[in-house]
């Protein structure tokens, strides 16, 4: 069933979900599914221009704009049951252009958002991470969950695979430590 799988299937019609990054390409593709397919009784779109958003999807009544910044602390006025983290710098230009803002936009946004889960008390938090993990592969064929390929460390473009490799583990620290319920994903498909 559609949607059933994005935050797990205890999710019903009443239940709100905040997606950031809810103007970008997963993101908004996201939030169509679940209004097509009513899945959701409100859905917050974390975004930093308003404008973008009434372009996207002003005058859908289950789609409300919340202001979000992944590089500014957060200040939300919502309390959503689900949070899907699809925010972060995530152009190639910008892994060399601004190294720090693609780190800290998908490590501090995200470890904000788990703070603000563990805090209050949120269902589930999917982190949308990406293939990028993996790093570059010396073999044919796809990746496989536990194949990973070499990540030049010292190449100021893998500031991006560092921070998403790095917001995993955070991920998987605070379900370890802290309880948070929560499911990441990359595509493990990808034939780079």
């Amino acid at each position: 069933e559609i949607g059933s799988g994005l935050v797990g299937s205890e999710m019903c019609i009443r239940d709100s979900i905040f997606i950031t990054g809810g103007l970008g390409l997963i993101g908004s593709a996201i939030v169509d599914v679940l209004v097509t397919y009513n899945k959701i009784d409100k859905v917050y779109v974390g975004a930093r221009s308003e404008k973008e958003f009434q372009v996207r999807f002003g005058g859908c009544h289950k789609v409300e704009y919340v202001y979000y910044d992944a590089l500014k602390k957060i200040n939300l006025d919502i309390k959503p049951d689900y949070i899907i983290s699809g925010a972060g710098l995530a152009s190639p230009e910008l892994y060399t252009e601004k190294p720090v803002e693609t780190i800290l936009s998908n490590f501090d946004g995200v470890h904000a958002l788990l703070d603000y889960s563990k805090n209050n008390r949120i269902q589930r938090l999917l982190y949308i991470s990406s293939s990028e993990v993996y790093g570059n592969k010396k073999t044919e064929g796809s990746f496989t969950e536990g194949d990973y390929g070499e990540v030049d460390i010292d190449n100021i473009r893998s500031s991006y695979t560092i921070a998403k490799r790095a917001s995993e583990m955070l991920c998987k620290s605070y379900a370890s430590e802290f309880g948070v319920c929560l499911l990441y994903t990359s595509d493990a498909a990808d034939d780079r």
